[in-house]
């Protein structure tokens, strides 16, 4: 018994494994799924695929990359694995041709890549994802301007007032 559940649970930690990808690569593997599944779905329009990598990639790197650059997240291998995987998937079935909304909750799993640092009441400049899980970006406006700090959300049945509310 113990050596089927040592089985199990060492054919989880390989399955989890081999859907890795390491953040050196992410972004380029992001785009090629992306622009591949793009091409193959959309074949009413015609899309540079090179250039659409390519722009991707450089975006990636730019943008969801920076809060790991700047030491505010980390990136999750595990995570970016299961959304390439997810976007590779949608080629077989190109959902959101008629209602691009279809598609939405697709890409949940992509927003799980990045695990923020930063804890209640720190600055998140607008981006959610480097705020610490259970934590969101919350926006305040005043007179002085927007600021914007990582919060816990209100609970069900709570005032929005003093905390953010989610969704």
């Amino acid at each position: 018994n113990m050596k089927k559940i040592a089985m199990a649970v060492g054919a989880l930690v390989f399955a989890a494994g081999c859907n890795s990808i390491s953040q050196e690569k992410y972004c380029a593997e992001y785009a090629a799924a992306l622009c591949d599944t793009s091409q193959k779905c959309c074949a009413e329009q015609t899309l540079d695929v090179e250039k659409c990598k390519s722009d991707l990639t450089k975006t990636c790197n730019d943008s969801t990359m920076a809060s790991v650059d700047a030491g505010t997240a980390t990136y999750d291998p595990g995570a970016g694995g299961d959304c390439v995987a997810r976007i590779k998937g949608l080629a077989g079935s190109c959902p959101g041709k008629t209602d691009p909304h279809e598609v939405e909750h697709e890409f949940e799993v992509c927003e799980k890549i990045l695990i923020g640092k930063l804890k209640e009441g720190e600055s998140c400049a607008s981006d959610a994802s480097v705020c610490a899980p259970d934590l969101i970006c919350h926006a305040i406006f005043s007179r002085a301007g927007v600021t914007a700090k990582c919060a816990k959300p209100a609970k069900t049945g709570e005032s929005c007032s003093e905390a953010p509310c989610e969704g």
